[in-house]
């Protein structure tokens, strides 16, 4: 909207930019804001050209490169990109992990998941706390901590997000009222509902249709 354009112009001020004849440039040097968004597959193209459309609104340009699978994990591991579409995805609740994604040491480590080059010591803490903690309310409590660091680091920039998961199937299984304990079929995963069951009313109603 006009009112996020006019927000995110104020922001960009804020850092040194500054908006002259149409290009987004830096307020001492005159250089323009241009940079490349990396992708590893042409499915990421449509939503990732919606946010160089919206960039352009305010004089930035960027331009998108989808490479073939050698280039880009030679790219990516090495960090050879100025912008990179990536998704993280964690079991809970997360763990040791956490120091691969965000913590200092893997932060210069080619081929880490450390991406984004953080190296702050106050997520160090968290993460450490996280590793550590001998209850999910401690867990909880750190992570939720070093959500709020990583928030305001400004590391990112968030692309898009469904709570929900599509899947196309045939009306014919059944599946339990209750799940089972230990059931693995998360809300916001791939994952097919683990347990079920041919129902023989809804695949006699499939075979008559076709």
């Amino acid at each position: 909207t006009r009112d996020n354009y006019r927000l995110a112009i104020a922001m960009l001020a804020e850092a040194g930019w500054v908006v002259r004849d149409g290009v987004m440039v830096n307020a001492e040097t005159g250089a323009p804001m241009e940079f490349e968004i990396l992708l590893a597959t042409a499915t990421l193209e449509p939503h990732t050209l919606a946010y160089t459309d919206a960039l352009e609104q305010i004089g930035i340009h960027a331009t998108v490169r989808t490479a073939e699978t050698t280039e880009y994990t030679r790219r990516y591991q090495n960090r050879e990109f100025d912008v990179v579409s990536f998704a993280y995805s964690f079991n809970p609740p997360p763990g040791s992990e956490l120091a691969n994604y965000f913590g200092s040491a893997a932060a210069d480590v080619p081929g880490s998941a450390n991406i984004m080059g953080i190296a702050d010591p106050a997520a160090d803490a968290m993460i450490e706390a996280a590793i550590h903690a001998r209850t999910l309310e401690e867990i909880e409590a750190a992570t939720h901590a070093l959500d709020r660091l990583l928030v305001w680091g400004y590391y990112a920039v968030p692309h898009w997000y469904k709570t929900t998961a599509w899947i196309a199937y045939w009306n014919r299984f059944g599946r339990p009222d209750i799940a089972p304990p230990y059931d693995f079929g998360y809300p916001n995963t791939i994952h097919f509902q683990p347990t079920w069951w041919i129902d023989p009313e809804l695949d006699a109603a499939i075979s008559a249709a076709r």
